[in-house]
C-alpha cells in the first residue's frame, strides 16, 4: 500500500517484534508498512520519537522527504490481567473486557517441583507493553518476570539467590523506571530499574522492609512492616528522592496493610483501621471503628471501593469521608483503569464485575473450575489502558 503525505497511521508491532506503519484508514488483511530506509520506498523521519501506538500524520519535510508528527493519542481499551496458582505452578489470565478470560502460554510449574514454594506475586505495567511480574517464595530462582507484549509471555528479569527471598512491592516510577522491594528475614533492600528491567541494581539497603508504596507529586508514601511480615506495627513513610531515603511520617500504632492515592493530596491507609489524610500522609485521621482492609481501588471522580477482609465491599463517593457496604464480596481485590468498568478477584479465583464504578457486582466466574481442582490462589489483578487496536 503506498502512503501519502497527510496519510493518518498508527505505530504498532508485527509477530516478530518489528515496529511497523498500520493506515488508520481501512486496511486490509497484511497491509503493513515496515519502516525502512530502502530507496524507492517512504522514509518515517520522525521529528521526535514516536511510540507503539502514537498517531502520526505523514508530512513532508524541507527536504521533500516524509516524516511523523506525533499527533494526540488514539482512544484506549482495557486489559485485565491476573495471575493464579495452584498446585501445578502458576498461570496468567487475560481479559479485555473482565467477562472473557483467556489463560496465556506462560505457566510455571518447575520451581514447585523441586520444592519452591510460591506464596504470592505482585504484578504493575509500565507502560508500552512491558508487564513486570514479582515472586515470593522460598529459594525462587527468579524474582521478577518480565513482559513485552502486555503480559502474554515472559521471561526472567530479575535472578536472585537466598532463602525466602522475594517481592514485597514493585512500584512503577515512569515508563523506564520501577522500584522493587526485596526481603529475607531481617533484611530489605529496594531495587530500581532505569532500563525496563534489563538491570536491576540495589538503590539502599533497609532495616524494615517499605512496601505499599503509592506515587504522588513529587513524593513517594509508603508503609513499613518488619522484616516483611505484615502483622507487626507499620508506620507511615515518604521518600522525596525517588526512593533513596525514607523519613517516618506518622508513629500511628496500627496495623496497616494497603493504602491508595487519590488526588490532591488524599491518602487512604488501611488494616485493622481506617485512616485517611488530606496532606500526603503528614497528618492522619482516623476513619470509622475496626475494620478489616484488604485493598482499596480508586475508580476516579472521589470514588473509592474498600475491600473488608470479611464482610464485604464498601463504597464512598466523596474520596473516602463516608463509606456504604454495596456487596457481600469479602476478601477481593481490584482492578480498573478509573472508567466504569471494575474487576473484583477474590483470593479463591472468584471474579466479579461492575460497569457503575462498584454500585452493582456480577459474578463472572470461578477459576478453580477450570484451573485446579484443589488449593487455587488468586494474586494481585492489574488492569490498564493500551490503543485500540493494540491486542
Amino acid at each position: 500500500m503506498t502512503l501519502s503525505i497527510g496519510d493518518k497511521v498508527i505505530l504498532k508491532r508485527d509477530s516478530s517484534g518489528k515496529t511497523i506503519v498500520l493506515p488508520l484508514t481501512t486496511p486490509s488483511v497484511g497491509d503493513k508498512v515496515i519502516l525502512s530506509p530502502t530507496r524507492g520506498k517512504p522514509i518515517i523521519i520522525p521529528l521526535r520519537t514516536p511510540i507503539i501506538g502514537d498517531k502520526v500524520i505523514l508530512s513532508p519535510s524541507l527536504g521533500g522527504k516524509l516524516i511523523a508528527i506525533k499527533t494526540v493519542p488514539l482512544p484506549t481499551s482495557a486489559i485485565y490481567l491476573v495471575q493464579i496458582s495452584g498446585a501445578t505452578g502458576y498461570h496468567f489470565w487475560r481479559s479485555i473486557d473482565g467477562v472473557t478470560w483467556t489463560e496465556t502460554p506462560f505457566a510455571v510449574g518447575a520451581y514447585l517441583a523441586v520444592g519452591a514454594y510460591l506464596a504470592g506475586t505482585y504484578l504493575e505495567y509500565m507502560g508500552q507493553g512491558v508487564v513486570f511480574c514479582g515472586v515470593i517464595g522460598i529459594n525462587p530462582s527468579t524474582i521478577i518476570y518480565r513482559s513485552t507484549d502486555y503480559g502474554w509471555t515472559w521471561t526472567p528479569s530479575l535472578q536472585d539467590a537466598g532463602y525466602y527471598v522475594g517481592i514485597m512491592d514493585l512500584t512503577h516510577l515512569t515508563d523506564q523506571i520501577c522500584l522493587a522491594t526485596l526481603f529475607i528475614p531481617d533484611q530489605a533492600s529496594l531495587r530500581k530499574t532505569s532500563d525496563t528491567g534489563l538491570t536491576w541494581p540495589v538503590l539502599v539497603a533497609i532495616s524494615n522492609v517499605v512496601t505499599n508504596i503509592k506515587v504522588a507529586p513529587n513524593t513517594l508514601i509508603g508503609l513499613t512492616r518488619r522484616r516483611g511480615i505484615p502483622y507487626y506495627d507499620n508506620d507511615i513513610v515518604k521518600s522525596r528522592d525517588g526512593g533513596a531515603s525514607w523519613a517516618i511520617q506518622n508513629t500511628i500504632v496500627s496495623y496497616f496493610i494497603c493504602s491508595v492515592y487519590l488526588e490532591n493530596g488524599i491518602v487512604l491507609a488501611g488494616g485493622d483501621f481506617l485512616w485517611r489524610s488530606l496532606d500526603y500522609g503528614d497528618t492522619w485521621n482516623k476513619i470509622g471503628n475496626n475494620t478489616n482492609v484488604l485493598a482499596f481501588c480508586y475508580c476516579g471522580a472521589g470514588v473509592v471501593l474498600l475491600s473488608d477482609r470479611y464482610y464485604g465491599t464498601y463504597r464512598s463517593v466523596d474520596y473516602g469521608l463516608t463509606w456504604t457496604f454495596v456487596a457481600a464480596m469479602g476478601d477481593v481485590e481490584y482492578a480498573s483503569v478509573q472508567d466504569n468498568v471494575v474487576v473484583a478477584i477474590n483470593s479463591s479465583g472468584w471474579v466479579y464485575r461492575s460497569t457503575d464504578r462498584g454500585l452493582n457486582w456480577t459474578y463472572i466466574r470461578n477459576f478453580q473450575t477450570v484451573i485446579f481442582p484443589h488449593n487455587v490462589r488468586a494474586y494481585t489483578p492489574i488492569a490498564f489502558k493500551v490503543p485500540l487496536g493494540i491486542i
